[in-house]
């Protein structure tokens, strides 16, 4: 997990300096018509806006210093405690993981378990009351199998005569 962090802060760091004055402002002549820009008159640099950015920043970092790594020493106690919520939220990550278990994996799961007990409850009964009937149908013809010759060639005369039978009971009877 380090090296994609490591690669997507190189290039957040490196990727803003693109827009910069340093640059010639590369990345805006890429995104506009390089002849835009120069009808625009060019980019001004705006250097307040650049030193506040930067104030800001350092002054998060200085913050995130101070609360974090001094232990918390440095902050009096009633500025703690009047950001214990806010902390609590961003410890939290917004409590983004807490709705996803209950909006998403919570019914996801229940479904799955009724799923599961229509599987045990109504499937395997299907599939073992299919059993059981090839079981008792193949019983009742375990009788019929002898190993007799004699007896095989029987139930085929019977299977013949009956097969003239309704031959003949269809010619007849036609009407």
């Amino acid at each position: 997990m380090t090296i994609p962090l490591v690669i997507l802060s190189f290039f957040a760091i490196t990727v803003g300096l693109l827009g910069s004055p340093l640059f010639h402002h590369a990345f805006q002549s890429f995104v506009l018509d390089s002849n835009a820009v120069e009808m625009e008159g060019g980019m001004e640099t705006n250097y307040f806006i650049m030193g506040l950015s930067t104030l800001i920043s350092l002054a998060g970092i200085g913050l995130a210093y101070l609360i974090y790594v001094a232990n918390q020493k440095i902050l009096p106690e009633s500025l703690r405690l009047a950001f214990t919520p806010l902390y609590r939220l961003l410890f939290n990550k917004y409590y983004i993981d807490e709705i996803y278990e209950a909006v998403f994996i919570q019914p996801t799961l229940k479904l799955c378990q009724l799923f599961f007990k229509f599987d045990l409850g109504v499937i395997d009964d299907v599939v073992n009351a299919v059993g059981r009937v090839v079981q008792w149908y193949s019983s009742v013809l375990r009788k019929l199998q002898s190993g007799l010759v004699q007896n095989y060639l029987l139930v085929q005369v019977i299977g013949i005569i009956i097969f003239i039978l309704t031959f003949i009971g269809k010619l007849c009877f036609r009407f």
